[in-house]
């Protein structure tokens, strides 16, 4: 589908290429950066009440989109550190705007997925740490470790950036020069 298509094909009343929710979850993961006094890796998406959709590519919202992996942070008498994290943000785009908006909402330590407490069944306040602590404990030690605004900024412009280069790559064709 070429960009300078969608025109004429609204105007013929054809609507806009869809796409899943799950298809734009895909394109999110893996992500990792080394920002010195910790490293995050994220390995799966979601959307936060489970819906599934489908997306008009030239303008959507979705509410809720979280990212889950693990953090690894030198924690102050510990060493280092896995603790799970989870981000949550909203991801929007305009008809008449190239790239989407990303606006993180919420950032949390809860069990996910990929935690160790994940793979060991379950529930005790001692579990996923391998010096111990309690899990709450640990949570609240890495939240002053992680710098909460650098990394917010970091994911909004990597997932503002996966989903519109690979809305971009769907819509470009090689007989136009919209790329």
């Amino acid at each position: 589908m070429c960009e300078a298509a969608l025109p004429t094909l609204r105007a013929l009343g054809v609507g806009a290429p869809k796409l899943s929710t799950e298809t734009v979850l895909d394109w999110l993961t893996p992500l990792d950066k080394d920002f010195g006094p910790f490293q995050i890796v994220l390995e799966s998406a979601s959307m936060r009440d489970g819906n599934e959709a489908e997306l008009d590519i030239t303008s959507f919202s979705l509410e809720g989109l979280g990212l889950h992996g693990k953090v690894t942070v030198d924690i102050p008498g510990l060493g280092l550190q896995e603790v799970p994290i989870n981000l949550f943000c909203d991801v929007s785009k305009e008809i008449d705007c190239a790239d989407c908006d990303v606006t993180l909402q919420d950032i949390n330590f809860d069990s996910n997925d990929h935690s160790e407490e994940a793979g060991a069944g379950g529930g005790s306040p001692f579990s996923g740490c391998a010096c111990g602590a309690p899990v709450d404990a640990m949570s609240e030690a890495a939240r002053k470790v992680v710098d909460m605004d650098e990394l917010g900024s970091w994911v909004s412009s990597e997932v503002s950036k996966a989903i519109s280069q690979q809305l971009r790559n769907s819509l470009s064709c090689k007989s136009c020069s919209i790329q």
